[in-house]
């Protein structure tokens, strides 16, 4: 049985009711914390408000799950299954979007830069350490400075750093787990290295790769933003939206995570 996973915020419960709106299925709370004894998949939004425990339950039992957030190139969702990001690579694009690259900057820049997930990433997904790894590991490879620059917990705080884009600019790579981040330096023409679910994932490049020639190597970074098209939807998209994402979990996989 497919099951709706319903968070106490309304209007992303109502954004999973419309998406599976017209398919036999049922709804649970996210306050539960467990996906019932039933269910072959499980439709979430985001990690926050329970989402975060009924994704580590669905993982620990092997039930399919289905993930939804903000989406890419002006989408208003991306959705998922089996991870936050695509894992996936699916040839041409599904619409036409605003595309701008920078020329690839392969070996430049001063610093690496370094942007860990967020706080529920880090508890969804077992990533407490993940910061304290990347910095010792980074060491082995380069003598570079090593900037973090991590998510604003309040906005408040944006004023005390950098500009992302001028933070960017400088790099010499930027390392994520997953984040966005890695999308917006690749097309900033910036290597990124991604060890997790990540939108650039395709274009990642290793931690080993620092201070070698394969950073001047230029990723096909259109065919990177096009893969987002087959996972990134509007509201008014959902009736076929279900199947591309079946779809798009059969196409080829990206390296392994």
């Amino acid at each position: 049985m497919i099951y709706g996973c319903l968070d106490s915020k309304t209007k992303k419960a109502n954004t999973v009711h419309n998406f599976l709106k017209g398919r036999e299925v049922r709804f649970f709370p996210s306050a539960q914390g467990k996906a019932p004894a039933d269910a072959s998949c499980v439709i979430v939004y985001g990690t926050l408000r329970g989402m975060s425990e009924v994704i580590q339950d669905c993982r620990a039992r092997n039930i399919p799950w289905m993930y939804m957030d903000n989406g890419y190139l002006k989408k208003d969702h991306r959705i998922i299954l089996d991870a936050t990001a695509p894992i996936t690579m699916k040839e041409g694009r599904r619409f036409e979007y605003e595309y701008n690259e920078q020329k690839w900057k392969g070996g430049q820049g001063d610093y690496v830069l370094v942007c860990p997930p967020s706080y529920p990433y880090m508890d969804t997904f077992a990533l407490r350490d993940w910061l304290n790894s990347m910095v010792n590991t980074i060491n082995c490879y380069t003598g570079r400075d090593i900037i973090v620059r991590a998510k604003p917990a309040k906005p408040i705080r944006a004023d005390k750093a950098k500009p992302l884009a001028e933070a960017i600019q400088g790099a010499y790579a930027v390392v994520t787990w997953g984040s966005a981040v890695a999308l917006e330096a690749m097309n900033m023409g910036v290597p990124t290295i991604s060890t997790g679910w990540c939108p650039a994932k395709a274009g990642s490049f290793s931690l080993e790769d620092l201070e070698t020639d394969k950073l001047l190597i230029e990723p096909d970074r259109r065919a990177i933003n096009d893969n987002l098209t087959w996972s990134s939807f509007d509201v008014n998209e959902f009736g076929k939206a279900f199947d591309y994402v079946l779809e798009n979990r059969a196409c080829e996989p990206l390296s392994s995570i």
